[in-house]
């Protein structure tokens, strides 16, 4: 089986926390990965924004340090993984495990397209425009916040010409209509469907439609919280919880439109995907309840042939 993940958070919680990408107790790592034919996983750079002093203080500086990071945790393991910059390179690498850098909140940018430039050299090919607070680009979901600021909008030309996809998990409904109306493909990294659980991170039917006139793609979360009402301390969220959105997310979006965007080492996972180790029995649940090509479809092939 291939397995590609369009959001982790693993890189940051890793250098945050002195351990190796190779082998650790986080929810993702290259010895688990290696069991698969091939994986592409999406390394979000992020950074904790109810940290105020953190927001804007050398913000950039700090992702590229953890860069610097991702890049020297792949050279030693550069005869499986190996880092894709560019699109060419993701489709056409021929190592086993592919890292593609990501940025979670537009802020780390500092308003300055000039780091976005910089942050595009340097692989990133999508930008979670905004987190859990208000930033430079726009206003969060958290607080059913403002559309885009004027620079966001000046950064979404800049992110088009580069290349540089924009991802809407964690913005607001105003803003993720701004989006749309720029009338470009763009990407909910880590976002499940609101209709199923009312949380103001998931992405209600109309967003979804939106998402699939746009021929965008919507990464389904593993996060406990964000599949199911978790306020009753006897049930437990899990699989069952997990196709229900992706059942609904194929009705309304289809079936081409949807993939996993774990958000592992970022949040609680669900009873039966905590971490990448679980990944295989998951993949055959889903060949035996919807078919193999289903199953290959929603582990892989739906984002490659979405921007390939």
């Amino acid at each position: 089986m291939r397995y590609l993940d369009t959001h982790v958070d693993t890189i940051t919680v890793l250098m945050n926390n002195g351990d190796e990408l190779y082998g650790n107790n986080r929810h993702l790592d290259i010895r688990r990965l290696e069991a698969f034919e091939k994986s592409i996983v999406f390394f979000a750079v992020f950074f904790d924004g109810s940290k105020p002093e953190k927001r804007y203080n050398g913000l950039f500086a700090e992702f590229l340090g953890i860069m610097d990071f991702l890049e020297s945790e792949i050279a030693k393991n550069n005869r499986i993984a190996g880092i894709a910059r560019t699109k060419a390179e993701l489709l056409t690498s021929k190592h086993k495990i592919i890292a593609v850098p990501a940025i979670e909140d537009g802020g780390i940018l500092e308003g300055n397209l000039n780091n976005l430039h910089t942050a595009a050299k340097l692989g990133v090919r999508y930008i979670t425009l905004t987190w859990n607070h208000i930033n430079d680009i726009g206003e969060p979901s958290i607080i059913n916040g403002k559309g885009l600021t004027g620079f966001g909008h000046e950064m979404l030309v800049e992110m088009d010409k580069l290349s540089v996809l924009a991802d809407v998990s964690h913005l607001s409904e105003a803003g993720f209509w701004d989006v749309v109306k720029f009338g470009k493909p763009f990407i909910a990294s880590h976002s499940n469907c609101k209709s199923i659980c009312n949380h103001h991170r998931n992405l209600n039917d109309e967003q979804i439609r939106a998402i699939r006139d746009i021929r965008g793609f919507i990464g389904l979360n593993f996060a406990a919280y964000f599949l199911g009402d978790t306020s009753d301390e006897s049930r437990s969220v899990g699989i069952d919880d997990f196709c229900r959105h992706l059942e609904h997310a194929a009705h309304i979006a289809g079936e081409d439109s949807i993939g996993i965007g774990s958000d592992f080492d970022g949040a609680r996972m669900a009873a039966g995907l905590e971490t990448v180790a679980d990944m295989p029995k998951f993949y055959d649940t889903l060949t035996t309840r919807y078919g193999k090509t289903f199953a290959d479809n929603v582990f892989y092939d739906n984002f490659i042939k979405r921007f390939q």
